[in-house]
């Protein structure tokens, strides 16, 4: 009997995160809704909108907040049941958007940006970050001192000469992230068994995105010509993250690896006359397969603790999805281009 209330428990988790995931209908009905305005009266109304909060809002930051801040509120809701091993990795999951928060908060700082120097998001999930003793610090170490008690002080301190060196939040942020995914892909790997194995394929997934990511920015940056690659290169299980750590300064090798991935991921696409849109379209293509992996692990029976690092990268997708919406939206861009800006929805 306590097997079978433990598999309707989970199951009934199960159900309950793919019923608040926006539909690739719903995301239609908001690329082509006419306004800001519109597009946020009609995501209210979807699943999504039960963990909006109520508040009125007149900026696209504003909305990106609300948006990250309900995301979290809808992946903790969804898993609030599960118990043990299950619960666990579910928590440091939604650490993630904790993490989220403290590097916008980062930013904000470093800038001296007058308006969101003071940045507090509406809540703080696994972690408690006293978001206003950053806004007071006077220099990275005092940041770090505000986080005592966090896992997010350590990988700050680590950086902090690279910070002072190059006057940029690139390292910080970067040492945040290799942190992060380090501890949990040691608490997945020590799941054993096939629960290690899917949850390291999705695991691997969101590494692989975040890579491209951390690249993309890279090239962008005025030192772009003699970057090394394999520092920005979060140390991921997937091989393409090693190939991609294995570039190092040669711009020629990570132009053979993004053209490898994308001619096996999209073997009809055209060729692309740089690095930051091969990584780009890369971006879209790996995203599309991480997608499908997470929705075929739903289809298994019974339960597994694999389901929850589905729901967690779908969260994710969607959410970021939702984010290029809205700032299509403000931006005043045309539903042929904000459809563009999206990963694929299944």
């Amino acid at each position: 009997m306590r097997a079978l209330a433990r598999y309707a428990t989970t199951n009934v988790t199960v159900r309950a995160m793919r019923s608040t995931l926006v539909s690739a209908v719903e995301f239609d009905a908001l690329a082509r809704a006419p306004s800001l305005g519109a597009a946020w009266n009609f995501l209210k109304k979807t699943a999504f909108g039960a963990a909006l909060p109520d508040v009125d809002w007149n900026r696209s930051q504003d909305a990106e907040q609300y948006i990250r801040h309900a995301s979290a509120i809808q992946f903790q809701r969804s898993v609030r049941h599960l118990r043990g091993r299950p619960a666990t990795v579910a928590t440091m999951l939604l650490s993630r958007w904790d993490l989220d928060n403290l590097q916008t908060a980062l930013r904000a700082w470093h800038g001296h940006d007058a308006e969101q120097t003071a940045y507090s998001p509406p809540g703080c999930y696994v972690h408690q970050i006293a978001f206003d003793h950053i806004a007071e610090s006077n220099t990275i170490v005092e940041v770090a001192a505000a986080l005592h008690g966090t896992p997010y002080a350590a990988p700050i301190i680590a950086a902090s000469a690279e910070y002072e060196k190059t006057h940029s939040t690139f390292a910080i942020e970067l040492s945040l992230e290799k942190d992060f995914y380090a501890r949990l892909i040691d608490a997945t790997a020590a799941l054993g068994g096939a629960d290690a194995r899917d949850g390291l394929a999705i695991l691997g997934a969101e590494i692989d995105l975040m890579n491209l990511a951390w690249i993309g920015r890279m090239l962008r940056a005025p030192q772009a010509p003699g970057i090394d690659v394999s520092n920005a290169v979060i140390p991921g299980p997937s091989k393409f993250s090693r190939s991609l750590a294995a570039c190092g300064t040669s711009r020629d090798r990570l132009a053979q690896v993004s053209d490898d991935y994308v001619g096996r991921l999209m073997p009809h696409h055209d060729d692309m006359p740089s690095d930051v849109q091969h990584l780009a379209l890369l971006e879209y293509a790996v995203a599309d397969a991480a997608a499908a992996l997470a929705q075929r692990q739903f289809e298994r029976f019974p339960f597994r603790i694999a389901c929850i690092y589905a729901f967690y990268l779908l969260t994710r997708l969607e959410m970021k999805n939702l984010i290029a919406v809205f700032a299509g939206k403000a931006a005043e861009m045309n539903e042929s281009d904000i459809r563009k800006r999206l990963f694929a929805v299944r």
